[in-house]
C-alpha cells in the first residue's frame, strides 16, 4: 500500500511525498502579472511546511486577460526575474514546483479596448495566437526554472 509521507515520482520529479498542493487562485498579482512580497511569502509557507510538490496559483499567457481580477501571468520576458526569484524560493525547500498555464477568456481589441470574444466567433489566425501564447509561457516558465507545467483548461474552451 502507498503511504502519503512517502518518496514518489511524478514523470522525472522526485517528490518527498505524495502531497502536491493544487493550483489556487490567490488573486494579489500586480496589474501585469507580477508578484508581490505576499505572493513570495505565501508560496515560501507551501514549500516550508513539507508539500511534496507546488502547483502556483492559475497564471495567465496573455496580457488582456481579465478573466479574474490578481492574475499571475507569463506573457512577456520581462516578468522571468520575479519567477525565478520564486522557483528559486520554493527549490531552496527541495520542492518542485509547476506553473499552472490559462486563459481565462480571450478578448480582442475593438475600438481601443479589449471585449471578451467567444471561442466560436474566434478566427483561425486568433486560435493560432492562443496555441501560441501557451507555447511562449510555456517557453518562459523553463526559462524561470519550473519543473513544468499544468494547462488549466477548465475555463474558455474550445
Amino acid at each position: 500500500m502507498k503511504q502519503i509521507f512517502e518518496e514518489t515520482k511524478l514523470g522525472d520529479l522526485t517528490l518527498k511525498n505524495r502531497l502536491i498542493r493544487s493550483a489556487t487562485w490567490e488573486g494579489i498579482a500586480t496589474p501585469d502579472g507580477g508578484l508581490p512580497e505576499e505572493a513570495y511569502a505565501i508560496y515560501d509557507e507551501l514549500a516550508a511546511g513539507g508539500m511534496g510538490a507546488v502547483i502556483t496559483g492559475f497564471t495567465s499567457v496573455a496580457l488582456h486577460d481579465d478573466y479574474f481580477g490578481g492574475m499571475m501571468r507569463q506573457y512577456d520576458d520581462a516578468l522571468i526575474p520575479q519567477y525565478k526569484r520564486l522557483t528559486d524560493l520554493i527549490h531552496a525547500h527541495g520542492t518542485p514546483v509547476i506553473a499552472q498555464l490559462a486563459l481565462g477568456a480571450y478578448y480582442r481589441e475593438r475600438n481601443g479596448r479589449y471585449v471578451q470574444t467567444e471561442p466560436d466567433d474566434m478566427t483561425m489566425e486568433e486560435i493560432r495566437l492562443v496555441v501560441r501564447q501557451f507555447v511562449d509561457a510555456a517557453v518562459r516558465a523553463e526559462k524561470a526554472d519550473f519543473d513544468g507545467v499544468q494547462i488549466h483548461a477548465a475555463h474558455f474552451s474550445f
